[in-house]
């Protein structure tokens, strides 16, 4: 099992400040917007009232004032795109529209203008002007709402989206590799990392339908940024507008609508089958009348993508009857050659095709191992595989079992919920919930009833709070608190649709060395029977006799 805590801290309520530890925590879920205030001469206005307003919801920040030398900063700006509107007496009320802001970054609006007039008067200034990264030198790339939903990807998943980052190849920044100290990256998802810390893999990739934003950091990062050399990527979900959206689709493949491939159609083998959908639907707005005065709003989405495969040959080299037995007299190599040279590790000399002095050839059979000489246990090994199903292999062939794997089906689920809550100017909240989950059905193995596994609770949740506080206009509290976790076993789920792990827990009878002949051999570990210790505990024989003590552990269970 595995946990992740996200950045930041729990936030400190104002009126336990004073006896709160300070702490700084890494700006990544919010951005800041800077700009600076002048007249038509192009003198400096101080004292100009300065607003955010969010152009989805129709909120409003906590306003600031401009400073004397006619600057403003908003240090603590949600992912949005805002609307900046600046206010003066005896100026025309400012609006400056299409301010996108993104996770972690820092906005230079530039100059905005106040012409000389009546507070009733407003003046929007809708030329658009380029948003440059102009307070620090990072290198960025921000893939916006309009193309994350209308960018064909074939994954569905959000995390493929970084290939559209310039100087990113593969997933990649270009020119990173292990041994270059590179090719690391790290993903973060509102704020909470994501990373399966074990392998240092994505845990969790949720669908692009709930995907608001994704920004990915190439290099030159700021100090915020840890954890990872590589590419820094951040993603932020989807959140309710002031009116009601949502969406419906259906992405879906189907093998039927390829011909055979070449491979099959030489071999006589059928068309393997891959049947995909990704399908689902999404809602939001706000907890109110739409375009009214709202402070609560909701996006729900939530999408399914079964999956099918199957139809495929296999084919392998399984033990005979008679090497079940102990004889190989009758064996060939992968070329169909003789190959009975089995050394008998008792007789000195070599056992090959030009001298077979050391071969076992028990009743001048070469190849033929004695009964009495025989291991059990390894018998049982080979029993553990199903019996050949060609008898009449040609010369030349490699195999002698031949099957086509029967069909299997599964649907994998990825729910994403979000709330924002905004009751006055100065303080907002949002909590977030995703998951990707799939049913805990056996999974057919490469030989469908002997080598059958199942994973352990294949599902990953993830949830975050953040809760955002402006005290005046230099102070703000900002806290985010999130965890994901699993408790995968055998592959990792990636949100590229439902995982047919063939790694995970054996389930067939077979595979039970208890029900196979294979109960005498010692386990490498004591303990390697432990799937979960949290269930388990160790404790030493302290309470029983002295002679029946020896000094050994035994599994309990929970006190």
């Amino acid at each position: 099992m595995s946990r992740k805590l996200g950045a930041g801290a729990m936030l400190c309520a104002v009126w336990l400040l004073g006896v709160c530890p300070g702490a700084a925590f890494a700006q990544i879920n919010t951005g800041t917007v800077a700009g600076t205030v002048k007249d038509a001469q192009g003198g400096v206005i101080p004292g100009a009232t300065v607003t955010l307003i969010s152009e989805a919801r129709g909120t409003r920040s906590a306003p600031v004032v401009t400073s004397g030398t006619g600057d403003f900063v908003f240090a603590n700006v949600a992912a949005d795109t805002y609307t900046i509107e600046v206010t003066l007496e005896s100026f025309k009320t400012s609006q400056q529209p299409g301010i996108a802001v993104s996770p972690g970054t820092r906005v230079a609006a530039g100059t905005i203008v106040l012409e000389v007039g009546g507070a009733t008067e407003t003046v929007v200034v809708t030329g658009e002007t380029p948003r440059v990264q102009a307070s620090s030198g990072e290198r960025s790339f921000s893939v916006t709402t309009a193309e994350v939903t209308n960018l064909p990807i074939a994954t569905r998943n959000f995390a493929d989206l970084i290939n559209l980052t310039p100087g990113v190849v593969n997933g990649n920044r270009a020119g990173d590799s292990a041994s270059t100290g590179g090719g690391s990256n790290n993903f973060m998802m509102d704020g909470v990392s994501t990373m399966e810390p074990g392998s240092n893999r994505l845990m969790i990739a949720v669908n692009v339908e709930s995907i608001s934003e994704v920004k990915v950091l190439t290099s030159s990062y700021q100090a915020e940024y840890g954890r990872s050399s590589g590419l820094q990527v951040t993603a932020v979900t989807k959140s309710g507008t002031n009116r009601f959206q949502g969406s419906l689709y259906d992405v879906e493949r189907d093998s039927d609508w390829y011909s055979n491939s070449r491979t099959n159609i030489l071999n006589g083998d059928p068309k393997t089958t891959l049947k995909q959908r990704d399908w689902g639907y999404s809602l939001g707005g706000p907890v109110g009348k739409p375009g009214g005065a709202n402070k609560l709003f909701f996006f729900y989405a939530h999408e399914f993508q079964p999956r099918t495969t199957g139809n495929n040959v296999v084919r392998f080299r399984v033990p005979t009857a008679l090497e079940r037995m102990g004889d190989f007299s009758q064996t060939t190599d992968n070329n169909g050659n003789p190959f009975p040279f089995i050394r008998d590790p008792l007789l000195s000399g070599t056992c090959s095709a030009t001298s077979q002095a050391a071969c076992f050839a028990d009743g001048g059979a070469l190849g033929r191992i004695p009964r009495e000489r025989l291991y059990q246990t390894g018998l049982n090994v080979l029993d553990r595989y199903p019996m050949p199903n060609i008898t009449d292999v040609p010369a030349g062939q490699n195999y002698n079992y031949q099957l086509t794997r029967p069909e299997q089906s599964l649907t994998s689920w990825q729910p994403v919920v979000r709330i924002d809550y905004q009751p006055m100017s100065s303080l907002r909240g949002t909590f977030k919930y995703a998951a990707w989950g799939q049913p805990n059905d056996a999974i057919l193995g490469s030989l469908p009833g002997f080598n059958d596994t199942q994973m352990n609770d294949p599902v990953v949740p993830l949830w975050s709070a953040s809760l955002n506080y402006t005290l005046n206009a230099t102070t703000f509290l900002e806290g985010t608190f999130g965890r994901a976790s699993h408790r995968q076993a055998g592959c990792g789920l990636n949100g590229n649709g439902a995982n047919f792990c063939t790694a995970g827990f054996p389930v067939n009878p077979i595979a039970n060395r208890n029900t196979s002949g294979l109960s005498d051999l010692p386990f490498l570990f004591p303990d390697a029977n432990i799937v979960d210790p949290s269930y388990y505990q160790y404790e030493a024989l302290r309470e029983v006799s002295p002679s029946n003590f020896d000094g050994t552990r035994v599994l309990l269970p929970p006190a």
